[in-house]
């Protein structure tokens, strides 16, 4: 019997943490082994003011005894290092370096990865906040053990007040008008707050306490019939191309009214809908801008555009192209702050259009 018979056919012992009775490291002390669960189950625990109740993993973990080959040893590891591979649950590096000019969406875009995959990629990272040369990850993690917190909570909470409606033919149909405002009332709230690695998936309320009464909200409900429409009624896409890179809604502290639409400067700008424009030209933080009225009480705005191909008064079919998109007024890269406005008031396109 030669000397590497010899040696393939001895075994020795080592330990390992199996999950749901998988192996998913290998350790040459039980000693290892422990530090590794700990580690991981207080790595979530990241505020020293809270209250722990318990702590435990989704799947069910153990460390036994293992008798293997001395060839098939061969993923001994750093405790340190086998923890952030399960954590991770893949040694895989893949990393961007942000460019000018490029954010979250940019990135996930190009890389063909959704953008709340690579916000659990980079969760130390604030998407509004990239700098240049920046190295951003793209191996979204994927745990091979889970590990499940339940905290104690007390906070105060809002209550929502209801709102009743009085029918007025003053007003169009779509139109409302505040006639007394609803006050929000205040509770006080204990509950137990459940997150799955580091991330809350839900609470319950264990007690709460009524602090003020909400009051009800009063509006008025128009109920005359709109203006004619001047266009079909239905919108369309503002672009043939491109994808959202600022959705509708709050961001940094103030109200977005409308969507950003990332394209390159030059790239047509066709109207949503016919229509009469009500506005071509230079308008602040918009830029060049064209706003059209498609009657019914619906406009649309495009704003930041390079150049300007229609002017007030003209009347425009859906389809036609109205402008060539850019960077004027107030923006950060070449695209396309598109608008829907209701009743004077800025909807979410998303709810009209789909990119």
């Amino acid at each position: 019997m030669t000397g590497m018979e010899m040696t393939a056919g001895v075994s020795v012992r080592g330990y390992e943490i199996r999950a749901n009775d998988v192996p998913v490291a290998y350790f040459n002390t039980r000693e290892e082994a422990e530090y590794v669960i700990d580690s991981l189950k207080n790595r979530y625990k990241t505020e020293e003011e809270v209250e722990y109740i318990r702590t435990y993993f989704q799947e069910n973990v153990e460390i036994t005894k293992a008798y293997k080959p001395v060839g098939e040893w061969t993923e001994f590891k750093d405790p340190d290092t086998v923890l952030e591979y399960i954590i991770r649950g893949t040694n895989e590096q893949k990393r961007h370096i942000v460019e000018k000019g490029e954010n979250f969406w940019v990135i996930a875009k190009g890389y063909g990865i959704p953008v709340n995959d690579l916000v659990k990629a980079n969760p130390e990272v604030v998407p509004e906040r990239l700098q240049i040369g920046q190295q951003i990850s793209l191996v979204v993690p994927r745990p091979l053990i889970s590990v499940y917190t339940v905290e104690a909570a007390e906070y105060n909470d809002d209550i929502q007040y209801d709102i009743e409606y009085e029918d007025t033919a003053s007003m169009f149909q779509g139109e409302y008008r505040t006639k007394v405002k609803g006050d929000l009332g205040e509770r006080f709230v204990e509950a137990e707050v459940y997150r799955v690695n580091g991330l809350e998936v839900g609470r319950i309320v264990t007690k709460e306490e009524i602090l003020a009464e909400p009051t009800t909200k009063v509006v008025y409900r128009g109920t005359k019939d709109p203006p004619p429409r001047k266009g079909t009624g239905v919108f369309a896409k503002p672009t043939s191309r491109g994808y959202i890179t600022s959705g509708f809604g709050w961001r940094w502290g103030r109200k977005h009214t409308g969507i950003d639409l990332g394209i390159p400067t030059g790239t047509p700008v066709t109207a949503a809908d016919g229509g009469v424009v009500i506005f071509s030209g230079t308008k602040g933080g918009y830029g060049k801008c064209v706003i059209i009225d498609h009657g019914a009480n619906m406009k649309t705005l495009y704003a930041h555009n390079s150049k300007l191909y229609v002017r007030k008064g003209d009347k425009v079919f859906k389809g036609q192209t109205i402008a060539a998109s850019g960077n004027t007024g107030r923006s950060t890269g070449p695209h396309l702050h598109f608008e829907i406005q209701k009743n004077g008031v800025p909807v979410n396109p998303t709810g009209y259009i789909s990119y």
